[in-house]
């Protein structure tokens, strides 16, 4: 998104979840938004209850399309534009 400092961190595995690197790769974030392809945000349920870490907005497509890139940056300045 346009002047947002950004990063991504995708968990390579999910069982035994990587909590400690998640917490870590984390550390220091303004702001976690979880962008995901499922309808109920597992993964950021799975980072809540794993390693404590509670999502700030969710970015979700559950059509069974593949997520462009649009997709995700009109999904993120909508999450964004909360603290705005």
């Amino acid at each position: 998104v346009e002047g947002e400092n950004v990063r991504v961190v995708r968990p390579a595995w999910l069982w035994p979840f990587p909590a400690g690197e998640l917490r870590e790769s984390l550390r220091g974030a303004e702001r976690v938004i979880f962008v995901e392809q499922n309808y109920t945000g597992q993964l950021a349920r799975l980072a809540r209850m794993e390693a404590g870490v509670e999502p700030d907005g969710l970015v979700l497509k559950y059509d069974g399309r593949p997520m462009t890139p649009g997709f995700v940056r009109r999904g993120l300045e909508e999450v964004l534009g909360r603290w705005t």
